[in-house]
């Protein structure tokens, strides 16, 4: 391996090596806390009615109604 191709690796692995420490530990888990909550407001916007319905209910509904809602029949003659 020449000189210069060892400084190419070098001079990659000090490029490459801080991106992907920046991506991964900063700019991934900003790009989350936006995009996230934005698409979901997106989807909210877009599907009006049913969608303001199905989120009001699974967001705004007590404990017990959430467990109720959620149970999973035992038997088939209870569905």
């Amino acid at each position: 391996m020449s000189i210069f191709e060892s400084l190419k690796r070098l001079a990659m692995a000090v490029v490459l090596v801080p991106y992907l420490l920046i991506y991964a530990y900063v700019i991934g888990p900003l790009l989350v806390l936006v995009l996230v909550p934005g698409g979901l407001a997106l989807l909210l916007l877009v599907g009006r009615g049913e969608a303001w319905a199905v989120a009001r209910q699974t967001l705004f509904r007590r404990s017990a109604q959430g467990a109720e809602l959620n149970r999973v029949p035992a038997s088939p003659s209870e569905r």
